[in-house]
């Protein structure tokens, strides 16, 4: 399992800001950045590619964002998985994440560290790592929710303390 947050860029387009648990080959990432482009009414949507047995998961976030041009930034969060995952498994803590990310004030400063024109706003490095502790969470929480069985079909962990 990969997870991915996509950004869109306003001068460079989409772009994957970042990735766990490493990077992803680049014919991979070309083809996530182009679901970006395409115009999904759903917020919460998949994209099977049987050629390469993988499903992407996505969820579409816009964050308002004081300096993006239209005052949002547009974001998904990507869940890379073999196509037999049932991504119903992912659509509630990717929308819990989704309410997270919109609920943090300025959040969106963390896709500017490279830009010129904010460079000396010291929020920027601030908002980056708390984003990335919040992706990682996210990413736990994922990797901890589904396990292929032995047919290869998704089974949901729940662990209960006994007590005896």
């Amino acid at each position: 399992m990969h997870f991915l947050l996509l950004h869109f860029n306003s001068l460079f387009g989409p772009e994957v800001f970042f990735s766990l648990p490493d990077d992803i080959p680049g014919n991979l990432s070309n083809k996530i950045q182009k679901i970006f482009d395409l115009e999904v009414l759903d917020k919460f949507f998949e994209i099977t590619i049987k050629k390469e047995n993988i499903k992407i998961t996505n969820m579409y976030i816009e964050l308002s964002s004081q300096w993006a041009r239209g005052g949002v930034e547009m974001i998904m969060l990507s869940v890379i998985t073999g196509e037999e995952v049932d991504n119903t498994l992912f659509h509630d803590i990717l929308n819990e994440y989704a309410h997270k990310l919109k609920n943090i004030p300025n959040i969106s400063k963390s896709f500017y560290e490279n830009d010129k024109v904010h460079s000396d706003d010291n929020e920027i490095k601030i908002k980056k790592e708390e984003l990335r502790e919040i992706l990682l969470e996210c990413y736990n929480r994922l990797k901890t929710t589904t396990k292929p069985d032995y047919d290869g079909k998704p089974i949901i962990k729940k662990f209960k303390q006994l007590r005896w």
